[in-house]
């Protein structure tokens, strides 16, 4: 299943959506609102929490692609650069959260990560192709902060129950907006709440023609996989 069909599902799921009302039957009664209907403001029985950026973390990998994908590297951008919050409720389905992130403060190819992230970040990029690989991601034929500094993710609804559930999550990217499915797992303890999980973002949904030169023969993949650990704590 593609995931524009995958999150087209998982709404209809959440929502409520996909049923419809037989044309002769009599007028019916009034029915409660979705379960997974988000609150705009915080509620007395919400816990509000706020993500500490310098603890959390966005990861991207980009693979290679073409025929001369050899001669090119994968790359691994990311960084502490999320900020937002989280709101919790005991209906763990009518809890929400808003979410931003620091596109001008993204990092390619951290030694560490490279290392961490196994045989296919093996290779070494020069700082001159690290240097490129930064501008082109930044300019206008790719995420263009000049115009939108910033990119957004917020719920639409929530399926499942803690520890492990799905998320329907509204992406804005470059002025562009689409709902994905996201899988969460959260972890609340004494204080502090950190959630983590992975999954895909496929650039030309946002208007984003993956790089490429010598006519594709050295590209860049079009999905991308993001992990991301978002650590939050209560809010004063």
């Amino acid at each position: 299943m593609s995931s524009k069909a995958a999150a087209t599902a998982l709404l209809c799921l959440v929502l409520g959506a996909c049923a419809q009302a037989p044309t002769s039957a009599p007028p019916a009664a009034p029915q409660p609102a979705p379960r997974s209907a988000i609150p705009v403001a915080p509620v007395a029985t919400a816990t509000v929490y706020q993500v500490v950026r310098p603890a959390s973390e966005l990861r991207m990998l980009v693979m290679k692609g073409g025929i001369l994908s050899r001669f090119g590297h994968n790359h691994v951008i990311g960084g502490p650069v999320i900020s937002g919050r989280v709101m919790v409720q005991e209906n763990l389905s009518r809890s929400s959260f808003q979410l931003d992130i620091d596109l001008a403060a993204l990092e390619i190819d951290n030694p560490d990560w490279r290392q961490e992230e196994g045989a296919d970040f093996a290779s070494t990029p020069s700082a001159e192709d690290i240097a490129g690989t930064h501008e082109n991601m930044l300019g206008e034929k790719v995420l263009d902060i000049g115009k939108y500094p910033t990119a957004s993710i917020e719920s639409v609804g929530i399926l499942g129950q803690l520890p492990e559930f799905s998320v329907l999550a509204r992406v804005t990217l470059k002025g562009k907006s689409k709902s994905i499915p996201v899988p969460v797992r959260l972890d609340l303890g004494v204080g502090q709440l950190t959630a983590s999980g992975e999954f895909t973002l496929t650039q030309s949904d946002f208007g984003i023609e993956p790089f490429s030169i010598l006519l594709g023969a050295i590209s860049v993949q079009d999905d991308i996989r993001i992990r991301y650990r978002i650590v939050a704590n209560p809010a004063d």
